[in-house]
């Protein structure tokens, strides 16, 4: 029955402290996914070490394999990282669909130069030339421009003309002052066609007029490879792709666990969950092209299948499915 199915996991679920509906995976706000995302660290530096790379690059990724959090994760790397000459930005095919591309990157490196401290980075002639762009409003008596200064004193907003002037010249100033620019570009989840063209359309739109001033030092693109096909066929620019792998099984438990934890109590590198929850309950939902979403929807379908009893005899089946795993590994 399936009710004493879903009452036996919820008593099991409220015995190891777990959330009534575990396993699943709710959306999590960008703030909370700082904490609660699981990453490949090794992933995360390698691509922060990337950004520091001129070039276009392409990270291949299955659609629902959390490439939209990576590149969130990513983007909150770099703006926290040694390298404060450099200034990231990231760009949503969805979440940006309609908006103005160039105006967004004009705000939102303006945003970031304002928001950081110069005077210690920038040589004296890089740092007049800074005060002067962005200080110019201020200087002027435009009392609605003026806005509170940086520890820096360099305003955080500036006047409009400053973020309405062509993107070129925008990034050419920039890269005077020995800045360096990193567009971050998320086309994970395009899986229609027209819509990934439209993606490419745009991107290309905003970056293609930029090759007589260099445009970005390096672009780092998150898709997965049908749309990447797509891109190098409409628009092929010598891109330097790597492939992201799939999570593994083992992985998808850290994902959950990561999620779910006490973050008050449990460490982030001890996961019970590996030993409470046997990894074949994952494998035999498991596929290489599945999202995570769907493995852990198959998770909980098998658990319901495997909780199908009564309670006195649910350990006894977590049981077999653990000889079942030791038997795997050997």
């Amino acid at each position: 029955m399936q009710s004493r199915a879903s009452d036996n996991l919820r008593r099991w679920n409220a015995m190891l402290g777990l959330p009534d509906d575990f396993p699943r995976l709710e959306p999590l706000s960008w703030e909370e996914a700082g904490v609660r995302a699981y990453v490949r660290e090794d992933l995360l530096v390698g691509l922060a070490e990337t950004a520091n790379a001129p070039g276009v690059h392409c990270l291949l990724t299955g659609q629902g394999q959390g490439a939209t959090t990576l590149s969130h994760l990513l983007l909150a790397r770099l703006l926290a990282g040694r390298n404060r000459r450099l200034l990231p930005i990231l760009l949503s095919a969805t979440a940006d669909s309609t908006a103005d591309l160039a105006a967004i990157v004009r705000r939102t490196f303006v945003t970031t130069i304002g928001e950081r401290r110069w005077d210690d980075v920038l040589s004296p002639r890089e740092y007049y030339d800074l005060r002067e762009m962005l200080g110019s409003s201020h200087d002027s008596g435009d009392q609605d421009a003026r806005t509170a200064e940086s520890g820096a004193g360099i305003p955080a907003r500036v006047r409009a003309e400053t973020l309405s002037g062509p993107l070129p010249a925008f990034l050419a100033w920039i890269r005077r002052l020995g800045l360096s620019t990193v567009l971050l570009a998320d086309l994970s989840g395009l899986e229609d066609e027209d819509d990934a063209l439209r993606a490419i359309g745009r991107l290309k739109d905003l970056a293609a007029p930029l090759h007589e001033a260099q445009g970005f030092d390096t672009e780092i693109l998150f898709l997965a490879p049908t749309t990447y096909d797509l891109l190098d066929y409409v628009w092929p620019r010598g891109y330097q792709t790597s492939a992201f792998a799939p999570y593994t099984p083992e992985e998808v438990l850290s994902i959950l666990w990561q999620h779910h934890r006490r973050l008050d109590l449990e460490e982030p590198d001890h996961n019970p969950l590996r030993a409470i929850v046997p990894a074949s309950l994952v494998r035999a939902g498991w596929r290489a092209d599945l999202s995570i979403e769907a493995v852990v929807v198959a998770l909980r379908d098998r658990l319901l299948r495997l909780f199908d009893c009564d309670w006195r005899d649910v350990f006894a089946r977590l049981a077999g499915e653990e000889a079942r795993d030791a038997n795997h590994e050997s």
